[in-house]
């Protein structure tokens, strides 16, 4: 199964305000957050501002050797660091300053990935 097929059914469901639960065959990635990252924030963007704005979001994924970093903004030189999933275990947290991990904001791992809406500022855990 493909990362765009994970995509689009967590992404529907999280439209219709669903709680989504990935079964062991659709384990999710680096690259499949920023992906859900992107759709999401993209849609925040348009519902709340303009088309224009959520069609010039870029999301990126740097790999490092402790921790991978998903940054998003409009364009290269306008990137903010948004999220850092350690390498080890999975696991996301937020950031203090740019490369900086901030443990006090742990958002769950990369299983838990359909628990949150990761399209706000700061991820918002999806309530049952």
């Amino acid at each position: 199964m493909s990362n765009y097929s994970v995509l689009s059914s967590i992404e529907a469901a999280l439209l219709n305000r669903q709680r989504v639960t990935l079964t062991e065959e659709k384990t999710m990635d680096t690259q499949g957050l920023a992906d859900i990252v992107r759709a999401q924030s993209r849609t925040r963007l348009a519902r709340d501002y303009s088309q224009r704005q959520a069609d010039e979001l870029i999301v990126e994924v740097i790999p490092g050797p402790k921790y991978t970093k998903i940054n998003r903004g409009t364009k290269p030189y306008q990137m903010s660091g948004y999220l850092m999933v350690e390498n080890a275990t999975g696991e996301i947290y937020g950031i203090k300053g740019y490369g900086q991990v901030h443990k006090g904001r742990h958002y769950g791992s990369l299983d838990t990935v359909a628990s949150y809406n990761w399209g706000s500022y700061h991820p918002v855990e999806l309530t049952t």
